[in-house]
């Protein structure tokens, strides 16, 4: 539903804003694993934090859309 990300000190960062933790492992699971482990080579996995959405604010006349 929603996507940020940026570079700190400390590394590369992601916030997600998602209809479920499921469907967020889904997407994992089916898109990025296959990319950092197969194409990338990569053998760590990602460290997600799951918080739940207190609320949303969308601003009129912004649709959130890209």
């Amino acid at each position: 539903m929603l996507h940020v990300a940026w570079f700190a000190d400390d590394g590369f960062h992601v916030l997600d804003i998602w209809e479920s933790e499921e469907h967020f492992g889904r997407f994992i699971a089916t898109r990025i694993e296959p990319v950092l482990k197969g194409e990338l080579g990569l053998q760590s996995d990602p460290e997600p934090e799951f918080h739940p959405l207190y609320r949303r604010f969308i601003a009129l006349g912004i649709s959130g859309a890209a």
